[in-house]
C-alpha cells in the first residue's frame, strides 16, 4: 500500500484556493460593457446575458474549487489522525516476538 504525503495534499489544497481567488478577481465582466456601447441593439442584450452567465460560471467554479480544497485538507487530517492512532496502538503492543 502506498504512503500519503499529507503535506503535499495540504499544499495542493492551498494552490487550488489560490487559483480560485485569482478566478474570482478576473471574472471577464467587460463583455457586459457591450450593453452600454450598443444600447438598443440585439448585441447589447446578448452582452449583458453573456456577462451574467460568465460571472455565475466563474463564481460557481471558484466555490467548487474552495470546497475541493477543504475536502482535501479534511482528508489529510483524517489520514494523519488514523496513522497516529495506529502507531499508538502498535506502540502499546510492544515489540513483535521473533
Amino acid at each position: 500500500m502506498g504512503e500519503i504525503d499529507t503535506a503535499a495534499v495540504r499544499a495542493a489544497a492551498g494552490t487550488i484556493e489560490s487559483v480560485a481567488s485569482t478566478v474570482r478577481q478576473h471574472v471577464p465582466s467587460e463583455v457586459g460593457d457591450i450593453a452600454a456601447a450598443l444600447a438598443g441593439s440585439a448585441s447589447a442584450g446578448a452582452g449583458s446575458t453573456l456577462a451574467a452567465a460568465w460571472s455565475d460560471a466563474y463564481t460557481r467554479w471558484a466555490t467548487s474549487a474552495d470546497a475541493q480544497a477543504e475536502s482535501m485538507r479534511s482528508a489529510a487530517g483524517s489520514w494523519t489522525s488514523t496513522n497516529d492512532g495506529v502507531a499508538t496502538r502498535f506502540d502499546r503492543l510492544g515489540p513483535v516476538p521473533s
